[in-house]
């Protein structure tokens, strides 16, 4: 079938008021979504682990692919982050927590990420945010002091093969708030919508026109 100019002036002419109306039910359920749907917000900060020194090289204790490796594991959060994060616990909570955050190696081998929490709510996000930032710094920590004590580091080594000297892990960049909510996108929604009504609205006609000419 030869499409023209003048064919698709034709259709719109003889169906503009259902075209119209289709696309006017759309754009309202997809206002009323946007509206009633909770507004997700970004947290952003910044962690390194923690480094040692040996034979005058400094390296992260844990390299940052490892440590971004445990964050993606549902069951390696704490009960008390994921209830404060997610208001609840279980597998499926936990997957939805891991779902929500997004981690860069910035530095594999010092042990620096970048990680963003993407949660519903300003507050929560933030929340949600400092209390990783934390657990990543505690933990880091509390693996550094025992790698310390296996070894029985003493101040000033200078053994060879053994931690000369070691740096505390810390949160590198303080968690930063998005200016705007992140999801659901207005522009991206709208247009999906108007979009997809008249594609549907098309679809429908050339059936029911079909149908009729049986």
């Amino acid at each position: 079938m030869r499409v023209s100019y003048q064919i698709i002036c034709d259709f719109w002419s003889q169906n503009k008021k259902f075209l119209i109306i289709w696309q006017a039910i759309f754009l309202l359920f997809t206002v009323l979504y946007l509206v009633i749907t909770p507004k997700t917000y970004e947290a952003y900060f910044q962690v390194r682990t923690a480094k040692i020194l040996v034979n005058e090289k400094w390296n992260a204790l844990k390299w940052a692919r490892y440590t971004r490796r445990d964050l993606m594991s549902p069951q390696g959060f704490k009960v008390e982050l994921v209830q404060s994060c997610m208001g609840g616990d279980g597998n499926a909570i936990r997957r939805s927590l891991v779902n929500s955050i997004q981690i860069d190696v910035i530095d594999d081998s010092g042990g620096v990420l970048g990680v963003a929490v993407r949660l519903a709510g300003i507050g929560k996000a933030k929340e949600c945010a400092y209390l990783l930032a934390n657990s990543i710094v505690e933990i880091s920590d509390e693996a550094l002091a025992k790698r310390l004590t296996d070894e029985g580091f003493v101040v000033a080594n200078s053994q060879k093969g053994k931690i000369n000297n070691y740096e505390g892990p810390m949160i590198t960049s303080q968690v930063q708030m998005s200016d705007a909510y992140v999801s659901p996108r207005p522009f991206h929604s709208l247009l999906a919508a108007s979009l997809i009504s008249l594609i549907s609205a098309v679809s429908l006609v050339i059936i029911r026109r079909r149908y009729r000419g049986r």
